[in-house]
């Protein structure tokens, strides 16, 4: 699974939002954890990551900068604002998100760790992460917009994804059917070395979607472990992406 990168600018068109990839890691790894404290670790990170996605997306569907208030009086005064029907945080979906999820979610971040939620259940991550998930789709649908791609993701391979070390031969050049490095309007992917220099590593024709740029770009940028100061990707001669890192 390619590790994403936080495109604020380009929010709701991001193949995948960061944070949302956070907590699906998190999720993978308590449970592959090695003790219970890193496993709780864990699933509280997944919690607090899958819920500040909640709220940035709520902001996102409802088109504002942040949430002004309390979550729940927030979104009912926003909701007023549009002539739109209160959540109904009383029963099903709503309350599960104000009562369950943002109960724990409180606990973590401003009551810390009791003794009888210091070592929670794996299944708490997988249900508060599931819950999220419909509510973000919910509040999309409730004012006519699409979900963003990005929360059908569900897959993460945790401490078991292995990144891609000295070992990766990242000068090496993949080219995929249809792509040639003289072809008009080739996509091509480079990364570029601490002095400067472009090293092609993947070639894509000429008609490859913004989503599957992304994807390869944000796969390199997730798993590269060795030194580079920038990912820069060309349609043709054009530059249409130049991301600067620091991997070391």
């Amino acid at each position: 699974m390619p590790l994403s990168v936080l495109r604020s600018k380009e929010f709701s068109d991001a193949p995948r939002f960061q944070l949302w990839t956070d907590a699906l890691c998190f999720r993978a790894m308590a449970k592959e954890a090695a003790n219970n404290y890193l496993s709780s670790m864990c699933i509280r990170n997944a919690i607090l990551s899958a819920w500040t996605t909640l709220e940035m997306a709520c902001c996102d569907a409802l088109g504002i900068e942040k949430l002004e208030k309390d979550f729940k009086e927030s979104l009912h005064a926003e909701f007023d604002k549009r002539n739109i029907s209160r959540l109904n945080f009383g029963s099903g979906l709503w309350q599960d998100i104000n009562v369950t999820v943002k109960g724990y979610r409180k606990r973590f971040v401003h009551s810390g760790v009791t003794i009888s939620d210091r070592f929670p259940p794996a299944s708490l991550a997988e249900n508060s992460i599931s819950t999220i998930r419909k509510a973000i789709d919910d509040i999309y649908a409730r004012v006519g917009k699409q979900s963003p791609r990005w929360i059908d993701h569900d897959h993460s391979e945790g401490w078991r994804e292995r990144s891609l070390g000295i070992g990766f031969s990242a000068h090496a050049t993949v080219l995929h059917a249809g792509a040639h490095p003289e072809t008009p309007g080739v996509v091509k992917i480079v990364l570029v070395t601490e002095q400067g220099e472009e090293k092609p590593t993947r070639y894509l024709p000429p008609n490859t979607c913004d989503d599957e740029i992304f994807w390869w770009v944000e796969d390199y940028l997730g798993k590269l472990n060795v030194p580079f100061k920038a990912i820069r990707v060309y349609r043709g001669s054009d530059l249409i992406l130049d991301e600067n890192i620091e991997v070391r």
